[in-house]
């Protein structure tokens, strides 16, 4: 039987059953921290306090020891529990008992080796969670699943998921009848059940961190996923001089031409690599009001000219036409408040009509001013064909009379399907500053927080609310921003804090996913506004007012402009490894890229599914390599990836859809 290889640091020389180590009642109270220079018995007795109530002692246990993260601690916690367990001797035990005693020891060593635990999302102590939100089992339960008692680990996640194994044995007969025939009792199920600590996340400067001179408003993904846009008021990013808009491909800085004179508010984008632009701005060295324009791959171009008597705020590419909204009153000196499109032509035109045959005719007639609503628009986006549009406004085609033309009442929310206004909203917020289709089927909107509820979550013709207040009483701009999604998790970012919340989240909220909960998971503590978050190269890019994120291990400092994997111990990391190694992984588009520059050893890249199975065991060359791996006959969702090496071990996790 192949055994447990432990880091190198650590020597067993002897287990000796009879003697209780024996600690001060206060230091087993003590919640030690991952990095704190402690013997190892008080991290372990950290992660489960049943090391204080077992019979044995290991002089390892004596030294001091730090880890890097609570992944790797709890790593050596089940690993010693294993090593200890699997040398007791219980004469009482059958032969099949031993047997199958042994056989899920070794299903807890590849458990514990492959690094895939549970996250604690939902408190904010060390807790034990029988199984999370992506169904990883502690280590219990994956011993009774791989038992193929599926159906018990299923009841006591639905039933009681965050209890100590010493509560559920009371209520569920099952778990002393599993121990029993499979050689093991309750003590040493309780002993082997961690608890885990709050998760946390690891934020990383972009570029030099050099951040932004200004304010970023908005950032976009261009179609093909190479860069990601950012635009809003600022004269320089990172060093780089840039008016109002730049490029970033993740390694390297891109600039669009001059950029524009003013302020940018909204991006779209085109698989033709156009981009659109729209907020309150002149091209650069020109004095005529823009405020919409479009990059042709070497300049700006504006489409629209003149002054718009407001500003732009959100953009949509449907197809080819371009729709524009914001609280304008006029484009292109046309009297045309509030939405436009921009017709796709030879000839194109800003324009609100709708072009339909005169009933009985082969003839067309246009009827202007019915795509429009009677109040400012902030939000506009394509659900399946209809356009979902938000803002300030409680009518539709508000000048119109006409049997053909549906103008009603709404409360700020509306759908344009066909040419026509099809659905509103009786029940919706107070005022609409963002919406997001989400991957579970939800509709979520937003407003400013100046109403009782800001959140609003439609699905299946409920309306549910959530309620949220602003993060800074006297600098704060009391609104949300908008919505990203990522790894199946809806945020929601801005101004905000959860009212009466039970965790420190501000500026970047969990609001909803696949899973169904909503406003309970640790978001990010941000000190100030979060005013643009989008999804690149899997991993989160944030931009505001900020100059902290203190839900990191170890708070960092920048300038409006950090990014994150947005997953706990995403890129933990054995000491000096990263340093020497930084092998770089990241799923685009179902295709799976391994690039690193001057690997000095030899490496092992295993990659686990989140049961622990191994599916690939790749030999990573020392030196230079960029490869592919596609993952098109892959299940959706997580893996986990391990580079192993004798310098170490990087770990990490990727996203399959």
């Amino acid at each position: 039987m192949k055994k447990a290889i432990l880091p190198l640091f650590i020597t067993f020389k002897h287990v000796i059953l009879s003697l209780l180590l024996f600690l001060s009642s206060s230091i087993i109270a003590q919640d030690i921290q991952p990095e704190e220079n402690q013997t190892l018995f008080q991290h372990l007795n950290s992660v489960n306090k049943e090391w204080s109530k077992q019979n044995v002692l290991l002089e390892i246990l004596e030294k001091n020891i730090s880890f890097s993260s609570d992944k790797f601690r709890i790593q050596m916690h089940l690993l010693l529990v294993e090593k200890v367990l699997r040398e007791r001797i219980n004469t009482k035990l059958t032969t099949t008992q031993v047997n199958k005693r042994n056989h899920f020891l070794d299903v807890l060593n590849k458990y514990a080796l492959s690094g895939v635990f549970p996250r604690n999302l939902y408190h904010d102590n060390r807790q034990p969670y029988f199984v999370d939100h992506l169904e990883t089992a502690c280590a219990v339960g994956h011993l009774i699943k791989e038992s193929g008692a599926a159906g018990l680990v299923r009841k006591i996640k639905e039933e009681n998921n965050f209890a100590y194994l010493i509560e559920l044995k009371d209520k569920y007969q099952e778990i002393d009848k599993w121990a029993d025939e499979n050689g093991f009792t309750i003590a040493e199920l309780a002993w082997i059940q961690p608890g885990y600590s709050p998760a946390s996340q690891s934020y990383s400067q972009v570029g030099n961190g050099g951040g932004v001179e200004g304010k970023i408003n908005v950032m976009r993904m261009s179609e093909d996923g190479s860069v990601l846009y950012m635009a809003g008021d600022f004269t320089e990013i990172d060093g780089v001089s840039a008016n109002s808009i730049i490029a970033w491909d993740g390694e390297n800085w891109i600039t669009l031409g001059a950029g524009v004179e003013g302020e940018i508010f909204a991006i779209a984008t085109s698989s033709q690599d156009k981009i659109y632009i729209g907020g309150n701005f002149n091209l650069y060295g020109s004095a005529t009001p823009t405020n919409i324009a479009f990059w042709n791959g070497t300049n700006w171009e504006s489409l629209q000219n003149g002054a718009m008597n407001g500003t732009v705020y959100t953009l949509l590419n449907n197809y080819g036409e371009l729709i524009a909204g914001g609280d304008f009153q006029t484009i292109d000196s046309k009297p045309i408040k509030y939405l436009a499109k921009l017709s796709n032509s030879a000839n194109p035109e800003w324009n609100n009509y709708i072009k339909r045959i005169i009933p009985g005719t082969n003839n067309y007639e246009y009827i202007d001013n019915v795509f429009t609503v009677n109040g400012p628009v902030r939000s506009i986006q394509n659900i399946d064909g209809y356009i979902l549009i938000g803002g300030s406004f409680s009518e539709t085609a508000p000048d119109i009379s006409d049997i053909n033309v549906n103008s009603f009442y709404t409360k700020n929310l509306c759908y344009w399907y066909n040419n026509n206004w099809e659905i509103g909203f009786d029940d919706a917020l107070e005022s609409i500053e963002f919406t997001f289709h989400g991957s579970d089927g939800k509709i979520y909107t937003a407003g400013n927080l100046d109403h009782e509820n800001d959140l609003g979550i439609f699905y299946a013709g409920i309306w549910e609310f959530d309620m949220f207040e602003q993060l800074d009483t006297d600098n704060g701009e009391d609104r949300f921003h908008g919505f990203v999604e990522h790894n199946e998790t809806i945020y929601g970012y801005g101004d905000i804090t959860p009212y009466l919340g039970q965790v420190l989240s501000h500026g970047f909220i969990r609001v909803g996913g696949e899973d169904g909960s909503s406003g309970k998971e640790l978001g990010a503590q941000f000190d100030r506004s979060v005013r643009a978050s989008e999804v690149f190269q899997q991993e989160i890019y944030f931009a505001g007012d900020f100059t902290t994120v203190n839900s990191s291990n170890a708070n960092s400092n920048f300038n409006g402009l950090t990014k994150s994997s947005f997953v706990e111990d995403v890129n933990s990391i054995e000491e000096g490894f990263f340093v020497k190694n930084k092998i770089q992984i990241f799923n685009v588009e179902n295709k799976l890229n391994i690039r690193y520059e001057n690997l000095g050893e030899n490496t092992t890249l295993n990659i686990f599914n989140l049961q622990g199975q191994i599916l690939e065991s790749i030999n990573l060359e020392k030196g230079n390599q960029d490869l592919e791996i596609g993952l098109s006959h892959w299940s959706g969702g997580m893996y986990v990836f391990q580079a192993i090496n004798k310098d170490g071990k990087q770990t990490g996790k990727f996203h399959v859809n």
